[in-house]
């Protein structure tokens, strides 16, 4: 019913609009958030690149695979999430798109490659070879985790221009690639669902618990998690349970 809606270009415009709407209304309700200048220059792009998917519909194979190729360009901007840039890049003069994309890169040399059976390549070949898969991955209610993955804590404010983060964000991310692609075998174009769950308020967690996130666990919790399939849907979900940290 929604293809057949948004086949009237009228409705689809209008529709993508009121979700850009909406995103807006959202980050207005807590208290401590602010929109900078930035987020209509990023929301209009987003808008654009809906409409772009959308307007394919009724034929969901050519959106899918649009929304496949977006999805390929902004494996960068994915992974730096984490990051916060899109709260913070261009809020100052050395925050560019590519300070954050840098920082990740730097991180590779510290990935134990050999530790976890994984090949050492550069940036680009990662992000065409096992990081694909991340374009069919959607975390839940992780921000706060992938956040303790790059900086070892939360950091809400932005950083200073030296600042390094650790490799377990990026050994996360291709550990998880890995999994999910092997466990897809009753559909190997299905969607991920990732949730972290186990964890009910990490702001109450200590910087002792947070140190208990080493390369060991977030391997261990990965392989362990458990996955299902959903046939209607044509979508898998894992449950990543965190609940370690508190346990051990």
């Amino acid at each position: 019913k929604l293809a057949q809606l948004l086949s009237d270009h009228k409705y689809l415009n209008l529709f993508v609009d009121l979700l850009e709407i909406f995103t807006y209304t959202d980050i207005l309700g807590y208290s401590y958030s602010r929109i900078f200048d930035h987020y209509p220059v990023y929301y209009d792009k987003i808008n654009q690149n809906l409409k772009d998917i959308f307007i394919l519909l009724p034929n969901k194979d050519r959106a899918i695979q649009k929304a496949f190729l977006y999805s390929q360009e902004w494996i960068d901007w994915r992974i730096a999430g984490s990051l916060r840039i899109f709260q913070f890049v261009g809020t100052k003069p050395y925050l560019t798109e590519n300070f954050y994309f840098d920082i990740i890169i730097a991180s590779l040399d510290s990935v134990p490659y050999e530790k976890f059976n994984l090949t050492k390549m550069g940036w680009e070949q990662l992000k065409e070879s096992i990081l694909e898969q991340s374009c069919k991955i959607q975390i839940k209610y992780g921000l706060a985790f992938l956040m303790i993955l790059a900086f070892g804590s939360f950091h809400r404010d932005s950083f200073n221009e030296d600042v390094k983060i650790s490799h377990k964000l990026i050994l996360f991310w291709m550990l998880l690639c890995r999994e999910t692609k092997k466990r897809s075998a009753k559909d190997e174009n299905g969607l991920w669902n990732v949730y972290i769950i186990g964890i009910h308020n990490w702001f109450t967690l200590s910087r002792k618990s947070f140190l208990k996130i080493d390369e060991k666990l977030i391997s261990t919790v990965i392989q362990e998690a458990e996955s299902f399939f959903d046939r209607e849907l044509k979508e898998y979900t894992l449950n990543l349970d965190l609940s370690v940290i508190n346990s051990q």
